[in-house]
């Protein structure tokens, strides 16, 4: 989602659609709102629906509190007015009512970002407000005083969420990585409860994850070309498939001039453009460390020249049992042991001191690996194949959470694993 020259109105109409489309609200629940530089208000209107939501139903506000566009606003105006003027730094606000993240307010709890390292960093400041009645002064006046105190985000009991960033785009990041985090944790319940990673080893793996943004090559030939399209797509398919969520996941491929094309560290593959695709050379000798992701992929392309493609994702059925430390046995179904035989782990602090053991416990025949707190990778000799490794250790794990409320996982006889 690109905010940069698009009016208020298509920013909240482009926003709210998504919201939707991924389930994250309801038909009449939530509402956005962007402030301008001439200070109106741009919020999402009151009684519409939201999965078909025009610009010309985007109400504008003006200072002074007059309709200047659009019809009835939002009932929940006032908060979004109040929390403006508590924070000048703010300039949209985003409300949801996300189904994982509504459990952890009804059950008055916190959603915890250092569950996954990649996603820690990027949730911004968490704070709680009471409940008060959708729609009432009080209800603004505890959420401005939550943001007043320097949240970025705030729980608002028995409700849903509220989120105020500099643009939309980021606001509704935070709100889709930490709908990712709170289902994680909710779903690693079952399986026996989830570790979070400490403050330091959080800190250690930002450190590392730093990246400057590398200027497009003057020229791109042919091959280059076809492999940018290619990974763009499968970046969004990968986010339309939720395998990917939005800025987190990573996707790289191999060319054939001792280079690979990575997506961004923290970039929205939703929408992903061509020229955003980086160009690391496999290198021994650098100026400057590679970031800590990019540095696992250039590690596994240059101890596995068979491999051609690499992906990194935090699907939540995968990383559920990845913050767990909860068996994911791949020889319960023959797609998933014929696919990969099996599924290896490292955990979050041996993978971050040393990539190069990471690159050591992949391989074509042992094709995917949990990175506990960290992600799911998954390797393979093209796009496809490696993509549909992703979806396979996906879809296992998911179908093993739910074998939990149905009996006894069996697992298939030895000597039917022989035959493959």
């Amino acid at each position: 989602m690109n905010t940069g020259n698009t009016s208020p109105a298509d920013q909240l109409v482009a926003a709210m659609g998504r919201i939707y489309s991924r389930g994250l609200t309801t038909t009449s629940g939530g509402n956005l709102s962007v402030l301008d530089e001439e200070g109106n208000i741009w919020i999402t209107p009151s009684g519409l629906d939201k999965g078909s939501l025009t610009r010309n139903q985007i109400c504008c506000v003006r200072p002074d509190g007059t309709v200047a566009e659009g019809g009835k606003p939002s009932i929940e105006l006032a908060f979004h007015q109040a929390i403006y003027h508590a924070r000048p730094d703010i300039r949209a606000i985003l409300h949801a009512h996300p189904p994982a993240l509504v459990a952890f307010s009804i059950a008055h709890a916190m959603p915890r970002p250092r569950l996954l390292a990649p996603a820690a960093r990027s949730c911004g400041r968490l704070g709680y407000a009471d409940y008060a009645i959708p729609g009432s002064d009080r209800l603004g006046e505890y959420l401005s005083a939550e943001f007043r105190k320097g949240s970025d985000v705030v729980m608002m009991k028995n409700h849903g969420v509220c989120i105020g960033a500099h643009d939309m785009a980021a606001a509704y990041r935070q709100l889709e990585t930490l709908e990712v985090l709170a289902t994680i944790e909710g779903y690693a319940h079952r399986l026996g409860g989830a570790e979070a990673l400490s403050e330091e080893e959080v800190s250690r793996y930002a450190s590392l994850s730093r990246a400057d943004k590398e200027p497009l090559p003057a020229t791109i030939g042919e091959e280059e070309a076809e492999a940018r399209r290619r990974l763009v797509s499968f970046a969004g398919r990968a986010c339309r498939q939720q395998l990917f969520t939005g800025s987190l996941g990573c996707l790289s491929l191999r060319l054939g001039d001792g280079t690979f094309l990575i997506t961004p560290i923290g970039a929205d593959c939703t929408c992903l453009d061509e020229t955003e695709l980086i160009r690391v050379e496999m290198a021994t000798k650098r100026e400057k460390p590679l970031p800590v992701e990019v540095d696992m992929h250039a590690q596994i392309y240059q101890r596995h020249p068979e491999i051609h493609c690499i992906i990194g994702a935090c699907p939540v059925y995968s990383m559920a049992f990845a913050v767990t430390g909860a068996p994911l046995d791949l020889t319960l179904m023959p797609e998933s042991y014929v696919q990969l035989r099996e599924l290896r782990r490292i955990s979050f602090h041996e993978g971050l001191a040393d990539p190069k053991k990471i690159a050591c416990l992949l391989s074509p025949e042992a094709p995917a690996l949990l990175w506990e707190n960290g992600q799911l990778i998954v390797v393979g000799n093209s796009l496809l194949q490696t993509f549909d490794r992703l979806e396979v250790v996906e879809r296992t794990a998911q179908a093993i959470w739910m074998v939990q409320d149905i009996g006894r996982a069996v697992r298939l006889p030895e000597e039917e694993l022989a035959l493959f």
